[in-house]
């Protein structure tokens, strides 16, 4: 794998990233907005230092239909992120 090539000094937008990682098992079917399917997957991605991390990575169906586990993605979107809780709502967490 590439660390960093000329394609990532000419991305021009804000919020564009490139993830090249391995796929950690077969895409799973999250939801379908506007006709269109989208996928859930784990995207494992070295550092520079040797480890890795695990990315929650979500693939529209074109894109799903060639990650296969194992296989070497790469990835070109937006980094979206979002609040999460694992409480229902109207219940209070503790901890």
């Amino acid at each position: 794998m590439r660390y960093h090539d000329r394609e990532v000094d000419n991305m021009t937008t804000k919020n564009e990233v490139l993830l090249e990682g391995l796929a950690l098992g077969e895409p799973e079917w999250s939801h379908e907005n506007h006709g269109s399917q989208f996928y859930r997957l784990y995207l494992q991605v070295p550092r520079l230092s040797g480890q890795v991390d695990l990315l929650p990575v979500l693939l529209p169906g074109g894109l799903a239909a060639q990650a296969a586990e194992g296989r070497l993605l790469r990835i070109r979107g937006q980094l979206r992120s979002f609040k999460f809780s694992s409480a229902p709502e109207n219940t209070s967490q503790t901890g």
